[in-house]
């Protein structure tokens, strides 16, 4: 496959010099396909892409790259071209976001729109975050659940408990968390595992696995160390180097570093969303949810079908520890610039462009915790 790799490299380096780029571009893919880790086909791609103005794929690639070897000079000397393009478009897009948090904490409390959106964003969330696991309920399905807690004929009991264990950990987190003064602890975080995993296995859930599980080509630390990662990850959370980010960059990475570190046996990728959401609350940004939509286009590549959601989110995780986090930042910036479920979004912009009355933002963001409306 090396032999095939560099043979397809030779010809995308031919076809660039006659024009045909997009012959050029498909080859490297090829390349990459028969070796991942092939920088010199890495830093290739990455300059095609940056010449039809595609800078923040290049800058990823680039880093790829140096994350393999990271003394390549052609790699060195693209991201030092890359970087500062990506860092501008990251504060773009900051700046995006810091104005629709505006605009929507301008709704007035009572607004009926705003309602609407808090109750259909609490059902969204729990379904896109167990449908990103591969549970095949329903949005209707869930609402069912969570609102009569009557099972839904057909459907397993362990992918009903998943949906209710989602709905426990949120109302924790707002009941309790966002309520609550003073710095987060690695309790906080096995008490919200405690709840995902709880009515699936209660066992496990809430404390920290004492097996070495693997994720991709991703090796987690060995259970030995896991105390040891997740006091530095808390450590981390509440640093001063952690606070003055950006709270999207912030949610971003402690969603990154909790999957990294990847504790529990089962539970990493919900609780590492429900701490990303804690985060944003916290800093007074309205919670946000990854979409099942979303999270299929950036697997789209990987081939991978309904049935195989598992692994190839073992595999995207995998790349993104080979990686640099970037990238990682870089996707929830995207999909974190409006949250709103479709229904409901014209008539809330139209709400947040009319003048309400003026409130605070850090009392506004308690009520956007994407709390079912009835339940306190």
């Amino acid at each position: 496959m090396e032999l095939e790799a560099k043979a397809a490299l030779q010809q995308a380096l031919e076809m660039r010099k006659l024009g045909k780029r997009e012959k050029a571009q498909k080859l490297l893919v090829h390349a990459l396909s028969m070796n991942p880790e092939f920088v010199d086909a890495l830093t290739e791609l990455g300059t095609i892409l940056e010449e039809e103005k595609d800078v923040v794929q290049a800058d990823h690639l680039y880093s790829k790259a140096l994350a393999i070897s990271p003394c390549n000079e052609k790699a060195l000397v693209s991201k030092d071209r890359t970087l500062p393009l990506v860092e501008e478009i990251d504060q773009r897009y900051f700046g995006i976001i810091d104005s629709k948090v505006r605009r929507l904490m301008s709704i007035p409390k009572g607004n009926s729109a705003l309602r609407r959106v808090m109750e259909e964003t609490y059902y969204h969330h729990i379904y896109h975050t167990v449908a990103i696991e591969g549970n095949t309920l329903t949005l209707s399905e869930i609402r069912h659940i969570i609102e009569t807690r009557y099972a839904v004929p057909g459907k397993s009991l362990q992918e009903q408990n998943e949906a209710i264990g989602v709905d426990a950990a949120m109302k924790y987190i707002n009941a309790t968390l966002l309520s609550r003064s003073g710095m987060m602890t690695l309790g906080d975080i096995l008490e919200i595992h405690r709840r995902v995993l709880g009515y699936v296995d209660p066992v496990e859930g809430g404390r920290l696995r004492t097996n070495q599980v693997f994720v991709g080509h991703h090796i987690p630390p060995h259970p030995r160390d896991l105390q040891r990662h997740m006091e530095e990850l808390v450590q981390w959370l509440n640093s001063e180097e952690a606070l003055q980010l950006h709270p999207v960059e912030f949610a971003a990475l402690a969603h990154y570093k909790l999957v990294y570190v990847h504790p529990f046996v089962d539970g990493n990728g919900r609780t590492s969303r429900l701490l990303m959401n804690l985060v944003l609350l916290q800093a007074a940004v309205p919670a946000h949810h990854h979409t099942q939509r979303a999270t299929s286009r950036v697997l789209h590549g990987s081939g991978h079908g309904q049935r195989g959601r598992r692994s190839a989110l073992h595999s995207l995780h995998s790349q993104m520890h080979r990686d640099d986090v970037g990238h990682f930042v870089d996707f929830h910036d995207r999909t974190t610039l409006w949250g709103c479920p479709q229904p409901v979004r014209t008539s809330l912009v139209q709400t947040a462009n009319r003048p309400s009355q003026s409130t605070t933002e850090a009392a506004r963001a308690k009520d956007m915790t994407c709390q079912h409306v009835g339940n306190g």
